[in-house]
C-alpha cells in the first residue's frame, strides 16, 4: 500500500469509528429512555445496538473488510427507525433517522474511491431506495402516536425536538467530514498534478530539465530580449563507456556530470539533458562570462574519478557555446552553439569553443 493509500485508509478509519461511536452514545441514551419509559421490545434492541456499536468500534481498526460493518450499520438503523414508528408512531421524529441514513450511505460510496471501504455507487442508490421504502412503508401503517409514553403532548415534542437535534448534529458532522474529504482530494490532485508537470519536464536519470521543457523557456526568452548565451556539451567517446562498462556505469556517469553543471550554473540559468550524453546551459549572461563559466564546469568533470570493478576511469566533455544577437531566435541560437561543439569535437575535445 502506498504511503497516501494508507494515509486515506487511516483517515477513513476514524471518520468509520467516529459513526460507530456517535452511534453508539445515540443508543446507549434511548436505551435508558425505553428501560424508564418500560418500553421493553425497543430497550431491547437498543442493548443489542449497543453492543454492536461498540464492538464495531474496536474491531474497524483491525479488520480491512469495513463493508460488512457498514452495511451491517445500515440494516440496524433502518430497522430501528422502522420499529420505532410502527411501535411508538412517526410524531416522536425517529424516521429522521431514515433521511439521516441517506447522506451518509453516499459519504461512504465517495470514500471507496480508492478501495479503502464503503459501497460502490449503485450499491448507495439501491440501498437508499430501500431505506427510503421501508420508512415510507413504516410511516404510512402508523399513526402519529401509537403509544401515549405519559399520556401529555410535552414528551412527544420533546423527543421529536431531541430527535431533531441529534440528526442535525450529525448531517453538521457529515457534511464538515464530507468538506473535509472534498478539500483533500483536490489538495491531493494539485499534488499530483504538480508531480506530472514535473515528470513530464524532467529527466528521470539526471534530474535535469528535459528538451520538451525547453519550449517555453526559450518562448520566455525570446520575449523578454534579454541578453543570453547558450552553451551544449557533449561527454567524448561516451559511447565507448557504455560499451566498455555497461550502462549501469554510463548511468552513475550521466547522472555525476549532470550533477557537477547542475552545481555551477546559478539559479537565473537553466540546465536541459537535451539528449542522450548532451546537455545545454541557458545563462542571461554575455558570451565571455559564458565561456568563463563553462570553462569551470569542464574543468571539473576533466576531474572526475569512476570505478568499475578494479577499472579507474575518467571522462571529459566538449562544449560549444554561442550568444544571442539581434532578432535571433533560440533554436537558431542553439543551432550555432552545436556548430561549435562539433568544431570542439574535430579539433581534439576536451575544450570550450566559443569563437
Amino acid at each position: 500500500m502506498t504511503h497516501r493509500l494508507k494515509n486515506k485508509w487511516i483517515t477513513d478509519m476514524m471518520s468509520y469509528r467516529l459513526m460507530f461511536a456517535f452511534c453508539f452514545v445515540v443508543h446507549l441514551l434511548l436505551m435508558v429512555a425505553c428501560t424508564y419509559f418500560d418500553i421493553v421490545l425497543l430497550a431491547l434492541f437498543n442493548v443489542g445496538s449497543v453492543v454492536f456499536y461498540i464492538t464495531g468500534f474496536f474491531c474497524l481498526n483491525k479488520s480491512k473488510d469495513v463493508r460488512i460493518w457498514l452495511f451491517s450499520m445500515f440494516a440496524e438503523l433502518v430497522v430501528h427507525v422502522v420499529m420505532c414508528n410502527l411501535i411508538l408512531g412517526w410524531g416522536y421524529g425517529f424516521s429522521m433517522y431514515g433521511i439521516l441514513v441517506v447522506p451518509i450511505t453516499f459519504y461512504n460510496s465517495y470514500s471507496d474511491e480508492e478501495g479503502t471501504g464503503g459501497y460502490p455507487l449503485w450499491s448507495a442508490v439501491l440501498l437508499a431506495l430501500i431505506d427510503c421504502v421501508m420508512v415510507m412503508s413504516s410511516l404510512l401503517n402508523t399513526g402519529m402516536d401509537n403509544r401515549r409514553i405519559v399520556s401529555a403532548y410535552p414528551v412527544i415534542k420533546y423527543i421529536f425536538v431531541a430527535n431533531c437535534t441529534i440528526s442535525m448534529i450529525a448531517i453538521v458532522m457529515y457534511t464538515l467530514l464530507f468538506y473535509m474529504r472534498v478539500r483533500n482530494s483536490r489538495e491531493v490532485m494539485r499534488e499530483q498534478r504538480e508531480e506530472l508537470i514535473y515528470v513530464a519536464n524532467h529527466d528521470k536519470l539526471t534530474k535535469l530539465r528535459n528538451r520538451t521543457s525547453s519550449a517555453e523557456i526559450f518562448h520566455k526568452m525570446e520575449e523578454s530580449r534579454e541578453q543570453y548565451c547558450i552553451a551544449i556539451g557533449d561527454i567524448d567517446d561516451f559511447k565507448m563507456v557504455n560499451d566498455t562498462y555497461g550502462h549501469n556505469v554510463g548511468d552513475e556517469v550521466l547522472m555525476q556530470v549532470a550533477r557537477v553543471i547542475k552545481q555551477n550554473v546559478p539559479g537565473e540559468g537553466n540546465t536541459f539533458r537535451w539528449g542522450g550524453e548532451e546537455f545545454l546551459v541557458l545563462l542571461p549572461v554575455p558570451k565571455e562570462e559564458m565561456a568563463r563559466q563553462i570553462e569551470q564546469i569542464r574543468a571539473q568533470i576533466e576531474k572526475l574519478e569512476f570505478a568499475s570493478g578494479l577499472t579507474k576511469f575518467g571522462v571529459t566533455m566538449t562544449f560549444g557555446v554561442a550568444e544571442c544577437h539581434a532578432l535571433m531566435s533560440c533554436q537558431q541560437v542553439v543551432s550555432s552553439a552545436d556548430r561549435r561543439l562539433y568544431v570542439g569535437k574535430r579539433s581534439g575535445k576536451n575544450q570550450v569553443v566559443y569563437q
